[in-house]
């Protein structure tokens, strides 16, 4: 499909690294709990993850502009599978009183993770042509969903057949074949920054380029509003939505997030296969994305039928795939290839934060107001998302925009 090496090294590479990374997390979700018993203590991985590729957004600028990213991307990658070396060796001897020592590696994994994203997102327009751009975002998409709707049953599959120290070790062993991939990466053109710039200029540069670029800055406000949206779908709200909203048992959250990621998969096959489609009616695409799946929360958050809201869960799925792979290519052809993960990092670094506080807040109306009230905000955030799309119709319409490079 793509002849440029460098890119399917980094595509399958970044697959592997994906599959190790939920095995990584219902690993260590396993030992917590085992250990403490306590759902608090268990829900301190997530939360120490997102702290930590909160900073590691803030500070990595300085590491983008020192090295040539596909090698930066490598020692993080290479560093990772050490961490999880230490973590499968301390397996064997951890016990309550050294939990800490144990949230201590997830935070620094959590560290090079947040290096590690806007570096991936960031290679791709620089291994892929122009032409091919919206094809290679369309299959990593792709192999994103099938991995988020497969890799979470069969590692619990895993931990019950062969326990938690071994599945640390068979991440370990993913990991490793994954640094090599990304080591095979020929290196890419790299823009030394002048001798005068300093630390504090290199570290607001993404922000900058966000507020002085009008398409970036739509772009990003479109991601703010879908974050806090995107909230409903984490599994401390679908819990009490299929509970409280549709009357039936907790499995159904499984079922309705099996849906999601359905939909998202089948979204993705779509963008791949009609590649050139998307890239012509971007906007329409995009339009279209947000409008339905404003509708469709708003229909979701308010029905009691459980077969609907399995259905009405697939179609949010389907229809913001599309949606999603446009507006991911739009802003990779926004700004140099250079500067790009000096803009993911930003984008990161807000999108990270605010999905953690909104967590939060969301948990507090649904306790306070009930379920209904978080679908509603959500899908009336949507709906203002769509009112954006259509005030910037002419910054969105991916044919009319062309690849700026080094």
């Amino acid at each position: 499909m793509f002849k440029n090496r460098s890119f399917n090294y980094l595509w399958i590479g970044q697959s592997i690294a994906d599959i190790a990374d939920v095995f990584y997390i219902i690993a260590t979700i396993s030992i917590l709990y085992n250990l403490s018993q306590s759902a608090t203590l268990t829900a301190m991985v997530p939360l120490v993850i997102t702290s930590a590729m909160f900073i590691s957004g803030v500070i990595s600028p300085l590491l983008i502009d020192k090295y040539i990213i596909n090698k930066l991307l490598f020692v993080t990658q290479l560093m990772k599978t050490g961490l999880l070396l230490v973590l499968w060796c301390f397996s064997y001897y951890i016990s309550f009183d050294s939990i800490f020592l144990l949230l201590v590696i997830v935070f620094l994994i959590g560290l090079l993770d947040g290096c590690a994203n806007p570096l991936k997102n960031s290679l791709v327009p620089i291994l892929v042509s122009e032409e091919q751009l919206v094809k290679a975002n369309s299959l990593v998409s792709a192999l994103y969903q099938t991995i988020k709707l497969g890799s979470w049953p069969i590692g619990s599959i895993l931990l019950v057949l062969i326990g938690y120290k071994l599945v640390i070790l068979t991440v370990c062993v993913l990991y490793l074949f994954s640094s090599i991939l990304i080591g095979l990466i020929e290196n890419v053109k790299k823009v030394e920054q002048p001798l005068t710039t300093s630390k504090g200029t290199q570290l607001k540069e993404g922000w900058i380029l966000i507020w002085n670029n009008k398409r970036l800055r739509t772009l990003i406000s479109m991601d703010i509003m879908e974050t806090i949206a995107s909230v409903v779908w984490i599994a401390a709200i679908l819990y009490i939505y299929v509970e409280e909203a549709l009357g039936v048992d907790k499995e159904w959250w499984g079922y309705i997030n099996g849906s999601f990621f359905l939909g998202l998969f089948v979204g993705s096959l779509f963008s791949l296969k009609k590649d050139k489609l998307l890239e012509r009616y971007s906007y329409n695409f995009i339009l279209l994305g947000t409008s339905l799946s404003a509708v469709l929360t708003l229909f979701f958050g308010n029905i009691s039928i459980p077969i609907l809201a399995l259905i009405l869960s697939g179609m949010i799925g389907l229809f913001s795939q599309p949606k999603d792979v446009s507006q991911q290519t739009i802003l990779q052809k926004s700004t140099t290839t250079d500067l790009l993960p000096k803009v993911f990092s930003a984008q990161m670094t807000l999108v990270t934060s605010i999905f953690g506080v909104t967590s939060l807040v969301f948990g507090i109306i649904v306790d306070k107001f009930g379920i209904h009230w978080v679908f509603n905000i959500s899908g009336v955030l949507l709906l203002l998302v769509t009112l954006l799309v259509i005030k910037s119709r002419d910054t969105l319409v991916l044919s009319k925009i062309k690849q700026l490079h080094l």
